[in-house]
């Protein structure tokens, strides 16, 4: 706001302002980059949790660990609720 910038303006003519490092943009992208993956992730387990519960709550269970999707743990409950 306007006090702030007069503050840093005062900061400024005295030489008082010290510096901050930023970071190359290849390392904030790479930085960028890893922040997504673990957000992907995030996202990736909160649905294998919900898939897991609503198969808990038909009384089908997913051995811990076992990956979702093509395998055979999916093709059997398929088979068990006639999809």
């Amino acid at each position: 706001d306007k006090d702030d910038a007069l503050k840093l303006a005062k900061l400024a003519a005295l030489d008082q302002l010290s510096t901050v490092h930023v970071p190359i943009a290849a390392h904030r992208q790479y930085r960028s980059l890893v922040k997504y993956r673990k957000t992907l992730v995030h996202r990736a387990n909160r649905v294998q949790n919900t898939i897991r519960s609503l198969f808990d709550q038909q009384g089908l269970a997913i051995p811990p660990g076992q990956k979702l999707g093509r395998s055979r743990v999916w093709k059997r409950s398929q088979n068990t609720l006639n999809l």
